[in-house]
C-alpha cells in the first residue's frame, strides 16, 4: 500500500510538474514579447522608475512572504495529517490575520514608502509625479495580493494546479493587451501602465477567490477564535519573518543601493536581469511547487524514506533543468538581448550571466528550505541563515561605496548563496534523518560534473564563424543535446536511467 501511495504522489508530481510547464511556456513567451513592447513604450528612465518604484512597496513584503509560507506549510501539514477540522479553521484564521497584515503594511507603506521614493531615491525631478503614481498603485495592488495568499495556498496544497495554470495565462493576456493600449492614449504611459496593472491585480485576485469558493468546502470564511492555532501560526510566522526579510533585502535593497549609487539606468538593467532570470527559473519553481507540498506530507506522515527521496531528486532536477534552459542563454546573452529589446542598458549582459550561476546555486537548496520548515522548528534557522543572507546588503553598500563595478553586488550574492546552501545541509541534518555526504555525493557531486562536461562543446561551437541568427539556433540544439546527454550519463543513478529507457521503449511499442 505504501508503494502504491508513493506511485500515485509521484505521477501527481509529474502531472502538475507538466501542466505548469506548459503554463509556463506560454507566459515566458508572453512576457519576453510584452517586455520589449513596456521597454519601448516607457523607455529606459521610466521604465527603471517603474520597477524601482514597485520594488520599495516589495520591500514590505516581509511580512505576507513571512505569513505566505507559513499558511502554505499549515495547510499541507493538515493535508497530510488527514485533519479536515482543523484545515477549516486554518482557512478562517488565516484570512483574518491576513487581512489585518494587508492593512498593517499599508500604513507602514504610506508612511516610510513615500519618504523613500520622495526623498532618498535617484528619481528626475520632472518624473517624481508619475513616481508617485506607481508608489500608490503598487501599494493597492500589494494589499490585495497580500489578501490573496491563504486562496492560493490552498490550491497549492490541495494541488490543483490547473488554476494557477488558466488564471495565470488570463492575466498574461490582459497584461499584453494593456501594453497596446498605451499607444492609443495621450496620457503620460507611466501613470496608465500603473493605473491598469492595478485593475488586472483586483481582476485576478477575485478570480482565485471564486475559484476557490467554488471548488474547496474548506474555503468559507466565519470568525474562529482558537487561541492555540493562532499562536502556532503567528509564533512560526514571527520567526519566518527573518528570512523573508533577508530575501527581500537581497533583492530590493540592492535595488535601492544600485540607484543611489548608480541611478535609474542601472535599475532597467536589472529590471531585465529579473525578467530572464524569472523566466529560467519560473520552469524550476513550477516542478518546486509541485514537489514541495509532497515534501511536507511526507514529513507529517512521517515517511523518512520518500521524505528523503524527494529531497535529494528534488534538488538534483531542479539543477539540471536550470542548467538546461540557462546554459544557451548564458553563452548568447548579448545576442538574445539584441533580438529581445534592441536597446540594452548598460551591464545587463554580466548582470544576467552572473544572476544564472548565483539562482543555480540557489535551485540546489529549494528543496532542502521545504524540509526545513516542514518540522516547524526555525528559530534557529531564520536567525542564521536569514542573518547570512543579509549581510548581502552591508557587504554590497561597502563594496559599492569602495567605487567596485555595480556587479559586485551579485558576486556578493554567490558567495553567500552557496555558503547558505551548506548551513541548510547542516541543520536539516540536525532535524531529520538526513546525510549531507549522501547529498554531495547523489546531488552536488553529480551536478558539478554534468556543468563541467556540459561546457567544452558550446563553448568551443562558439569559435565557428557564420550566419549570427543561424549560429543562435545551432548554439541552442547545441547545448540542450549535449546537456541532456551528460545528464544522462553522469547526472542519473542506475534506476533513473532505467525507467526513462523503459519509458523510450513504451512509446515505440
Amino acid at each position: 500500500m505504501l508503494q502504491t501511495n508513493t506511485t500515485k504522489n509521484n505521477k501527481r508530481i509529474v502531472q502538475n510538474t507538466l501542466l505548469l510547464y506548459f503554463r509556463m511556456l506560454f507566459l515566458m513567451c508572453i512576457s519576453l514579447f510584452t517586455s520589449r513592447i513596456i521597454l519601448k513604450a516607457l523607455g529606459v528612465e521610466d521604465y527603471g522608475i517603474y520597477n524601482l518604484v514597485g520594488g520599495v512597496v516589495t520591500l514590505f513584503s516581509f511580512l505576507n512572504g513571512a505569513m505566505a509560507v507559513a499558511t502554505q506549510r499549515f495547510f499541507s501539514f493538515a493535508i497530510g495529517k488527514n485533519d479536515t477540522k482543523t484545515l477549516n479553521k486554518l482557512f478562517s484564521i488565516t484570512i483574518t490575520v491576513h487581512f489585518i497584515l494587508a492593512c498593517i503594511i499599508l500604513i507602514i507603506a504610506e508612511i516610510i514608502g513615500y519618504f523613500f521614493v520622495n526623498y532618498k531615491l535617484n528619481i528626475p525631478i520632472d518624473r517624481i509625479y508619475a513616481a508617485n503614481w506607481v508608489f500608490q498603485c503598487s501599494i493597492i495592488s500589494f494589499f490585495f495580493s497580500v489578501i490573496s495568499v491563504p486562496y492560493n495556498a490552498l490550491i497549492i496544497a490541495k494541488e490543483k494546479m490547473q488554476a494557477f495554470a488558466y488564471i495565470s495565462i488570463a492575466e498574461a493576456c490582459l497584461k499584453l493587451i494593456i501594453v497596446y493600449l498605451l499607444y492609443f492614449f495621450s496620457f503620460d504611459k507611466l501613470i496608465l501602465y500603473s493605473i491598469f496593472i492595478l485593475i488586472i491585480s483586483i481582476i485576478i485576485r477575485f478570480a482565485y477567490s471564486i475559484y476557490c469558493s467554488s471548488k474547496f468546502k474548506e474555503c468559507k470564511f466565519k470568525f474562529i477564535y482558537d487561541k492555540s492555532l493562532y499562536n502556532e501560526l503567528l509564533s512560526f510566522s514571527s520567526w519566518n519573518i527573518i528570512g523573508a526579510i533577508a530575501i527581500v533585502a537581497k533583492e530590493q535593497g540592492i535595488n535601492i543601493l544600485l540607484n543611489i549609487f548608480c541611478g535609474v539606468t542601472i535599475n532597467a538593467a536589472r529590471a531585465i536581469t529579473s525578467q530572464v532570470n524569472n523566466a529560467i527559473n519560473s520552469f524550476v519553481s513550477n516542478f518546486q511547487i509541485a514537489l514541495n507540498p509532497q515534501i511536507t506530507k511526507a514529513y507529517a506522515s512521517n515517511d523518512a524514506d520518500y521524505l528523503n527521496q524527494l529531497i535529494f531528486k528534488g534538488s538534483k532536477y531542479s539543477a539540471y533543468l536550470f542548467f538546461l534552459l540557462a546554459l544557451p542563454i548564458f553563452i548568447k546573452t548579448h545576442y538574445i538581448l539584441h533580438l529581445w529589446l534592441g536597446i540594452i542598458p548598460d551591464y545587463t549582459v554580466i548582470f544576467i550571466q552572473l544572476v544564472l550561476i548565483q539562482t543555480l546555486i540557489e535551485a540546489l537548496s529549494n528543496p532542502l528550505i521545504t524540509a526545513l520548515l516542514s518540522t516547524g522548528r526555525i528559530k534557529f534557522y531564520q536567525i542564521t541563515v536569514g542573518g547570512l543572507l543579509i549581510l548581502n546588503i552591508p557587504l554590497s553598500y561597502l563594496f559599492l561605496k569602495l567605487e567596485f563595478s555595480p556587479y559586485i553586488t551579485i558576486i556578493i550574492g554567490i558567495i553567500i548563496a552557496g555558503m547558505a546552501l551548506n548551513f541548510r545541509l547542516y541543520l536539516l541534518a540536525k532535524r531529520i534523518n538526513f546525510s549531507v555526504l549522501t547529498f554531495y555525493r547523489k546531488v552536488v557531486f553529480r551536478s558539478i560534473c554534468v556543468i563541467l562536461c556540459s561546457l567544452p562543446l558550446p563553448l568551443l561551437f562558439q569559435t565557428i564563424e557564420m550566419n549570427k541568427f543561424l549560429h543562435f539556433i545551432l548554439t541552442i540544439i547545441v547545448c540542450i543535446l549535449n546537456t541532456s546527454l551528460c545528464i544522462y550519463f553522469l547526472g542519473l543513478e542506475k534506476t533513473e536511467k532505467n525507467i526513462i529507457m523503459n519509458k523510450i521503449k513504451s512509446y515505440g511499442r
